[in-house]
């Protein structure tokens, strides 16, 4: 491949062949100094998606057509260039841009989403709705199966008319391209409370079902675009959680700074506690999560970023329960004996092994001041024992709150003191009063969903863990009817957390974008169908959209 035809296809991603001359060369130039500034708002990008490569290359290939003549067809000539080639080479890499701007228009113009199909259960039709199916298709029962309608085989008019007689579905599917996906969406109003994505890791990998290879520049500027487009859909409080492997996790980083500046709160590394196989350096064993936030002081006014304690709302039942049946002195050897038998404990929830009075775990939590910098000599003031009026022992280092705070604390009754003055007083910590915890930079989770998705005779490579993204869902959307939006949907994971969330009370909407028709049909809407019929939720439906 010679250098001008290289240049030209780098350029506009167009499939292209021209000579080596003086002319071409001068042209490409040409064509390189008109078009690099819509290069810079997108043009890169276009290669990426579907139904907008197409729109580029047709205007292009005609603009390219258009030229032969004029330019291409005259490219064998060896000769210096004259004054009347420059200004006929001018008008041809003008055609060339107008191309360009008038296929970046059509890929930016605003789009509606149209429904396209919906997939219900009989039962949750009402008289309305089956007679507004009677009144079109009298034979639309034949398209139920399992007690679930599909109109995929019914007239598409009848869809839209159904849609409206519903309530909102609990998964909403759009078919195309993201990116002017997420523009009509931006037009139809949706505000999501988080957005969790798996997207493309451009890491050239044979074992997927789509081609994960990038041009130089091409992923980068593909996320950039789309973090852009997500940023104005989040409620200030709404969190982006986004996927990555080592092939892009210092540029997606990046690029997360970039958006959401001071909103970008980290990274999480998830350890898979399983190196991989194949690796010709270190083998790695775990992947980044990058978190942001739009609002800061919106999320900190929610509580800030905060995850559910594991295992705290169980012990919390065996405890009530072990209290109800043999009062509380009788418990405290049976909840003691219980905390050491729970698997995946961690020590420091283990450490609530006492109970209170009134049958509540708590812990004790020394109050002793924590830092090597000697805090102020009120810090030293003693503490009297409540019952021998005498001072109890200061700690070495000074405690860690001021004297109103701890006399607060003892009228609050969350300090504990010894039978006399000779014990220093520890902090009583309950559980049921720390049922969340910081967020972790590090996520423990091992395991993947191939077998589940056998099991249904599916596959789709690298789906990820619906046990994960559950843990992730529990911080970056823990509200009851929070929406979610995932722009990279693939095999649904997203979609099936929500739904297992659902059936144990959390409900959640959810709305999946994907590009490829077929994943859809063969993956994901079978997946959720599975997951439906498996854990039925009253009411809830599935609608497919599409770009009109």
């Amino acid at each position: 491949m010679n250098a001008p035809t290289e240049a030209l296809r780098t350029l506009l991603h167009v499939d292209v062949d021209v000579p080596d001359t003086p002319l071409v060369v001068a042209w490409v130039d040409a064509v390189r100094a008109r078009v690099l500034a819509r290069r810079a708002s997108g043009l890169g990008t276009w290669r990426t998606a579907p139904d907008g490569a197409a729109w580029l290359d047709t205007g292009v290939d005609a603009a390219l057509r258009g030229l032969a003549d004029r330019v291409l067809g005259a490219a064998v000539r060896t000769g210096p260039v004259s004054a009347a080639d420059i200004v006929t080479l001018d008008r041809a890499a003008a055609d060339v841009a107008a191309a360009v701007e008038r296929a970046w228009q059509a890929w930016t113009a605003p789009r509606a989403l149209d429904p396209h199909r919906v997939l219900v259960p009989v039962e949750t039709l009402d008289v309305a709705a089956r007679a507004r199916l009677d009144a079109h298709v009298a034979s639309w029962r034949d398209a139920v199966q399992d007690g679930w309608l599909d109109t995929a085989s019914l007239d598409d008019r009848l869809v839209a008319p159904l849609v409206a007689a519903l309530a909102d579905p609990a998964v909403r599917i759009v078919v195309g391209d993201n990116r002017p996906v997420l523009r009509a969406l931006a037009t139809e109003g949706l505000v999501v409370d988080a957005v969790v994505e798996d997207p493309p890791y451009d890491s050239g990998s044979p074992d997927l079902t789509y081609d994960d290879t990038f041009p130089p520049g091409a992923w980068r500027a593909t996320l950039a675009e789309h973090l852009a487009l997500v940023a104005p859909l989040l409620a200030p409080h709404g969190q982006v959680v986004v996927h990555i492997d080592e092939h892009r996790a210092a540029d997606l980083q990046d690029l997360m700074r970039a958006t959401f500046g001071v909103g970008h709160l980290g990274s999480v590394v998830w350890d898979k506690r399983n190196p991989k196989g194949d690796a010709r350096g270190l083998a790695a064993q775990h992947e980044r999560i990058e978190w942001a936030v739009r609002d800061v002081d919106a999320l900190a006014a929610r509580g800030g970023l905060r995850r559910p304690k594991a295992h705290a709302v169980d012990l919390l039942a065996t405890a009530s329960a072990l209290v109800a049946t043999h009062g509380v002195d009788a418990a405290r050897p049976l909840w003691r004996a219980h905390l050491r038998t729970v698997p995946g404990l961690s020590e420091g929830t283990r450490a609530y092994r006492e109970l209170d009075e009134t049958g509540r775990p708590y812990r004790k939590v020394s109050l002793a001041w924590p830092n090597k910098r000697r805090p102020p000599d009120a810090y030293f003031t003693p503490v009297v024992h409540p019952t021998t009026g005498q001072p109890c022992p200061v700690p070495r280092r000074g405690w860690r709150h001021p004297p109103s705070t701890l006399s607060r604390m003892a009228a609050e009754g969350r300090l504990r003191f010894g039978p006399d003055h000779t014990t220093q007083p520890t902090r009583i910590l309950r559980l049921d009063e720390v049922l969340t915890e910081p967020v972790p930079s590090v996520l423990y989770h091992a395991g993947a969903d191939d077998a589940r998705l056998a099991a249904l005779g599916l596959h789709f490579p690298f789906s990820k863990p619906v046990a994960l993204v559950r843990r992730l869902l529990a911080t970056a959307a823990p509200a009851p009817h929070s929406v979610v939006l995932d722009g990279f949907a693939g095999s649904g994971s997203t979609a099936v957390a929500a739904l297992e969330d659902a059936a144990e009370g959390l409900p959640r909407r959810v709305v999946l974008v994907e590009a490829d028709a077929g994943t859809v049909d063969r993956v994901l809407l079978p997946r959720l169908l599975a997951a439906l019929r498996e854990r039925p939720l009253p009411g809830a439906w599935i609608r497919v959209d599409a770009l009109a």
